[in-house]
């Protein structure tokens, strides 16, 4: 009998470590929570360390938060200055989203669960990775990076985008108070639909974002992709091209500085003759060869907030529904300045707020297909209570038999079971050690023999001024320096340089 019992102990153990090897740990807000306690709190190495090991545990995975884990591991590394290991990560990153997103969706169908990306988490990727090839003093290959970069924007406004936003952006550009496109009828009141818009209570959010909002092209065109893709375009001398890519950022924000100033300094060298806009715009060289980019990242994205109501249609059963929504806590950029020779000679022009473009998306395509989603499941449970009304109806009316309380009691619990309807779509995944707003200066290099040392002075939240000593090198023609503020004080510096 003992021995009989030993094999079965043995055949359990074995069983148990089968199971073990096919569970894969699942990573939680709590993951997260502990990432940002890390890098935020300064020991961006630990971070660094600890996100690493996480995508590592999900690299064989397609699916649930695989990556998320791979995009944060990006950044923090690269943060870090473990270069090599932040590439691995981004391409682990750039491979899912190549099944999400390319032609392998045919095969490879994510589950509802699984976190795909936003649109920012797309074009980030791309400007991360050319960061990397400059570590490899591949300017070549940082360029190529940005005209991805740039080409994930398109696609997505062209091709992603529900058309209808650009009509409807153009036919009303200029005008305040326009009801974004998706949400014309939601917030009319018009239909069903709308009474779950304000059901949910965010009519002040929507209010805010309503105002907020572009008067000529919609928050989906995220300018830092215009700037960097015409930046990147006349350091290759095709200013036809970074010219595209201005009167797109002119149509975001037309009194920008720094868009007309550049965009006339490319026009003039064009030989082209200014619009009446731009004239009597600083005169300025073109910013292709012999020039700085300064990148500056600060903050960390919103997070979500949730919410658990319950709504009432007429003629509907009740539904409870949980959701997010964006938890927008406006920030300040400080903004930096860029010091040459004792003087000040550039100063950091902001470029994009991505909780702003967040917001955007939340309420141009999200808001509106979870409210479509929570309809259709009250729609659902509905029609399953009235039939499970009918049958009980049915059940009631038949003679009287041994086993027609088993029928009675059956029909009862499923006219229970439907008389009201539940929808999930709590969410919490967001890209937390991405900044949350750019900004960019560009400057000339002095000419070589002279002194080519400048200061990167970034003002902080609380009013003080962190500085940077740079030096160049002679040879230098292009370089780069992106500088990210993780708050309280502390900085991360990448400077790089090329002779291309």
């Amino acid at each position: 009998m003992e021995k009989k019992l030993d094999l079965r102990l043995i055949a359990a153990a074995g069983l148990l470590l089968l199971l073990a090897a096919g569970c894969r740990a699942v990573h939680t807000p709590a993951h997260q929570q502990e990432l940002a306690r890390l890098y935020y709190g300064g020991d961006v190495a630990g971070a660094a360390r600890y996100a690493s090991a996480i995508s590592g545990e999900e690299k064989d995975n397609t699916s649930g938060q695989a990556l998320l884990w791979h995009l944060e591991a990006g950044s923090v590394n690269l943060d870090a200055g473990n270069f090599k290991e932040s590439q691995s990560c981004l391409e682990r990153a750039e491979k899912l989203l190549y099944l999400f997103d390319g032609s392998a969706p045919r095969f490879h169908r994510p589950g509802p669960g699984t976190y795909r990306g936003t649109r920012s988490d797309r074009i980030l990727l791309h400007l991360l990775k050319g960061f990397n090839y400059l570590e490899e003093n591949k300017l070549e290959d940082f360029l190529v990076e940005i005209r991805r970069l740039r080409a994930e924007q398109f696609r997505y406004v062209l091709d992603e985008a529900d058309p209808g936003i650009r009509l409807y952006e153009a036919k009303n550009s200029g005008r305040s108070g326009v009801v974004p496109f998706a949400m014309r009828d939601l917030a009319a009141g018009k239909g069903e639909k709308s009474l779950i818009f304000w059901a949910a209570q965010l009519n002040d959010a929507f209010l805010e974002y309503s105002q907020r909002r572009r008067p000529r092209l919609p928050l989906l065109y995220n300018p830092l992709a215009f700037y960097l893709s015409a930046l990147a375009y006349a350091f290759d001398n095709d200013y036809e091209e970074a010219v595209i890519d201005f009167r797109y950022l002119l149509m975001l924000d037309p009194l920008n500085p720094l868009y007309r100033q550049d965009c006339a300094a490319l026009l003039t060298a064009l030989g082209d003759g200014l619009p009446e806009e731009l004239k009597g715009t600083p005169k300025t060289a073109a910013p292709d060869d012999q020039v700085v980019c300064f990148i500056v990242g600060r903050g960390c994205p919103d997070a979500w907030a949730s919410r658990k109501l319950t709504y009432l249609l007429p003629g509907k059963v009740p539904t409870d529904w949980s959701f997010s929504y964006p938890d927008r806590r406006p920030q300040k950029d400080p903004g930096f300045s860029v010091q040459c020779g004792g003087r000040t000679v550039a100063a950091g022009s902001h470029l994009a707020d991505l909780s702003e473009i967040a917001n955007e998306e939340y309420w141009q395509q999200i808001f509106p297909g979870m409210v479509d989603r929570a309809y259709k499941a009250t729609l659902a449970m509905t029609a399953a209570h009235t039939a499970a009304k009918a049958s009980l109806a049915t059940a009631l009316a038949m003679p009287s038999s041994d086993y027609k309380p088993i029928v009675v009691a059956a029909a009862r619990a499923s006219v229970a079971a439907t008389s009201r309807a539940s929808v999930n779509q709590l969410e919490w995944r967001r890209w937390i050690t991405l900044p949350r707003s750019y900004s960019v200066a560009h400057v000339r290099l002095p000419l070589p023999g002279s002194s080519r040392k400048m200061t990167l002075a970034a003002n902080t939240d609380g009013g003080s001024v962190q500085t940077f000593d740079l030096d160049f090198a002679p040879e230098t023609n292009r370089a780069v320096v992106y500088l990210r503020d993780i708050g309280n004080g502390r900085f991360v510096l990448k400077k790089w340089e090329s002779m291309e």
